[in-house]
């Protein structure tokens, strides 16, 4: 875009698309028996996340999730309480 603000909002926009499509790709792996863990560390050393992966100096890894078989005695977390987690006013 010619201008910064298109430029930020469309950045902004390919961000929140990546959150989503990532999501259905967990949802997905679900579905079929799989396991899955996003891990936000592109976020806060995306150096070492580029250069492991060795990607492009231009590429920007937003996130990484891992997929795979649960181990066969993996047990479900519990559930936090929801009264810790939403702030209602």
């Amino acid at each position: 875009w010619p201008d910064q603000r298109r430029r930020r909002a469309e950045y902004r926009m390919a961000v929140q698309s990546i959150g989503c499509a990532l999501q259905n790709i967990m949802v997905a792996a679900q579905a079929e028996g799989l396991a899955s863990y996003w891990i936000s560390a592109p976020l806060f050393c995306p150096d070492a996340v580029r250069d492991a992966l060795d990607l492009p100096a231009e590429y920007e890894a937003q996130a990484l999730v891992s997929i795979g078989y649960p181990a066969s005695d993996a047990k479900p977390r519990a559930e936090p309480d929801l009264a810790t987690l939403i702030h209602t006013a």
